[in-house]
C-alpha cells in the first residue's frame, strides 16, 4: 500500500509540474501532499503550512477548503485531517460560510464523526475565533462540550439485556485494555454515545427486539458523535448472522460475527474490532489533550457572553454540570 501511495504522489507531482497553474493539477497535487504528509507525521503532529508550500506554491485558503471538500467526499481521511489543520493556520474566516444549502466543509468535518478530523476542524474554527453565528455554529459548540467531558479513558460499551451475558462480554473488553461499560437497553446505549466522548467500540447482540440490532447499528451511524465508532454485532445463529451481513454489507466499521461463550474467541474478536479504527485510533493522551483544549475554550467563551453568547452554551446544562463535577481542571473549571 505504501508503494502505491508513493507512486501516486510522484504521479501527481509530475502532472502538476507540467502546468503548475492548472487548478485541477494543483488540487491533485495538494491532495497527494496532504495525504502523504499526514500519514508520515501521524495523529500527534499537525501538518504545517511551511511543510506544504515547497510542493504547492502559494496555496490559498480557498484551495485548502476545496481539498477538504474533495477529501470528505472521497473518504480520504488523512488528507481531510491535514486540510483542516492547514485551514486553521491560514486564518480565513470566510471558510465558515455556507456552501450552497450545506454548511461549510469545516462543519461537515465535525459531522463526519472521525475524531481526529473533528478536533482538527474544531481547532481551526477556534483559531478563526468568530464573534457572530455561522452556519453550523451549534455543532461546533456541541462538539466542544462533548470533548470537554472526556475522562481520557478509551471505553468499550456492551449492550445486552441480561446482566450475566453483558458482564461476561465486558470482562473480555476489559482484558483488551479498554474500560468496559455495560448498558441493558438501546436507549441507555444512545444516551452513552451522546454523552461519553471516550467510547471507542460498541458490542451488541441480536437480542434486542425494539429496535432490532441492525436498526441500532444504523442509528449509531446516523449520529455525528458515533458514526465512526467500530461496532461488533454478535449473532446467536448463522441465519441471523447472514441476514445482518446483508443489511449492513456497506458498513465498513461494523463486524457481524457469531456469539460465542469462549472467552479467548471473544477476546480475539474484540482485538480485531479495535483495528477498525481508521486511519488511527484515538489514544488516551489525545483524548486528554482534546478535552483540555475544549475546556479552555469553554472557559473563555462562558466568561465573555458579549462575544460568544450566540453559541448559547447555557442550553447544554447537563454537559456543563457533568463537566463541573468531573476531574479537576483548575481555574478553567472554576470559570465554567
Amino acid at each position: 500500500e505504501m508503494a502505491v501511495r508513493i507512486l501516486a504522489v510522484d504521479l501527481a507531482r509530475d502532472v502538476y509540474q507540467l502546468e503548475p497553474t492548472n487548478p485541477s493539477y494543483r488540487q491533485l497535487q495538494l491532495l497527494a501532499v496532504l495525504d502523504a504528509s499526514k500519514r508520515l507525521l501521524g495523529p500527534n503532529r499537525f501538518v504545517l503550512a511551511k511543510e506544504v508550500s515547497p510542493f504547492v506554491q502559494n496555496v490559498s485558503a480557498s484551495e485548502v477548503d476545496q481539498a477538504l471538500g474533495v477529501a470528505l467526499d472521497r473518504n480520504l481521511m488523512p488528507a481531510a485531517i491535514a486540510a483542516a489543520e492547514l485551514a486553521g493556520q491560514l486564518g480565513d474566516i470566510s471558510l465558515l460560510s455556507a456552501v450552497g444549502q450545506k454548511p461549510s466543509n469545516l462543519v461537515a468535518a465535525i459531522l463526519s464523526g472521525q475524531r481526529h478530523l473533528q478536533f482538527a476542524a474544531a481547532k481551526a474554527i477556534a483559531e478563526f475565533d468568530p464573534r457572530a453565528p455561522f452556519p453550523g455554529s451549534s455543532y461546533f459548540a456541541k462538539l466542544m462540550t462533548f470533548l470537554a467531558n472526556s475522562r481520557a479513558t478509551s471505553t468499550g460499551v456492551v449492550l445486552h439485556p441480561r446482566p450475566d451475558v453483558a458482564g461476561t462480554l465486558a470482562s473480555s473488553v476489559s482484558q483488551s485494555g479498554l474500560v468496559s461499560r455495560t448498558v441493558y437497553s438501546p436507549q441507555e446505549l444512545f444516551d452513552e454515545l451522546n454523552s461519553n466522548p471516550d467510547v471507542a467500540m460498541v458490542l451488541l447482540t441480536d437480542s434486542s427486539s425494539s429496535p432490532v440490532s441492525v436498526e441500532i447499528v444504523q442509528q449509531i451511524r446516523q449520529n455525528w458523535r458515533s458514526r465512526q465508532i467500530p461496532v461488533g454485532l454478535l449473532n446467536r445463529s448463522f441465519d441471523r448472522e447472514l441476514r445482518a451481513e446483508e443489511v449492513l454489507r456497506d458498513d465498513p466499521l461494523t463486524w457481524v460475527m457469531p456469539l460465542t461463550s469462549d472467552p479467548a474467541l471473544v477476546f480475539s474478536q474484540i482485538e480485531r474490532l479495535r483495528g477498525y479504527q481508521q486511519p488511527w485510533p484515538v489514544s488516551d493522551v489525545q483524548r486528554d489533550q482534546q478535552a483540555r483544549f475544549a475546556v479552555s475554550w469553554l472557559a473563555q467563551a462562558l466568561s465573555d457572553p458579549d462575544s460568544y453568547g450566540f453559541y448559547q452554551l447555557n442550553s447544554y446544562p447537563d454537559a456543563l454540570l457533568h463537566l463541573a463535577e468531573s476531574r479537576g481542571w483548575g481555574q478553567e473549571k472554576n470559570q465554567i
